[in-house]
């Protein structure tokens, strides 16, 4: 599940990449629902599904958290808030840095 990095948009007049759509709430919001755009930019729209069994980060508490640890650990309600809370954060992991954890998991 990869962004092209070929593709391009006009979003306020300015040409955007998918890197770019991925950092900014506002713009994901307005530009995901596109079928283009969803197309060309599953990562930086989210929608990949399928979780790097190997990813780790570190949690808010300094223990190691996965995609298994956000999405099935608990009930739907502990999943959702632990969603909300670490997926638009980027891993502070050596070797991972500068990935979303929602590109991973």
């Amino acid at each position: 599940c990869q962004n092209d990095d070929e593709f391009t948009i006009v979003i306020q007049g300015k040409l955007r990449k998918c890197r770019e759509i991925r950092h900014v709430n506002t713009r994901r919001e307005i530009v995901c629902p596109m079928t283009e755009v969803a197309n060309a930019c599953p990562q930086a729209c989210g929608y990949c599904c399928e979780d790097d069994t190997n990813f780790t980060f570190e949690r808010k508490n300094k223990s190691l958290g996965t995609c298994n640890w956000i999405h099935t650990d608990g009930d739907k309600d502990k999943q959702k808030i632990r969603a909300d809370k670490y997926c638009d954060v980027f891993s502070n992991m050596t070797g991972r840095m500068g990935r979303m954890i929602r590109d991973a998991c």
